[in-house]
């Protein structure tokens, strides 16, 4: 998360789910998608919800968060 937000951004909330043990050697192959977008103030808020799963496509991890964005305006 916090390499996809970059310097500018505020991780607000970070919350994971591990479903299986990861040994080592395990590939891990983490996605994301941006849920939602608000404004709530002066502050621009993103959710975001994440998925890791290993090189034979077993869940591993789920997991979720709220950033604070600057605005592009």
């Amino acid at each position: 998360m916090t390499n996809w937000m970059g310097d500018a951004g505020f991780l607000v909330t970070a919350k994971s789910k591990i479903r299986r043990h990861n040994p080592e050697g395990d590939l891990l192959f983490i996605n994301g998608v941006v849920k939602e977008k608000r404004v709530e103030g002066t502050r621009h808020l993103v959710t975001i919800e994440q998925e890791a799963r290993n090189q034979d496509g077993e869940l591993s991890v789920l997991g979720s968060a709220v950033i604070d964005l600057p605005s592009r305006r």
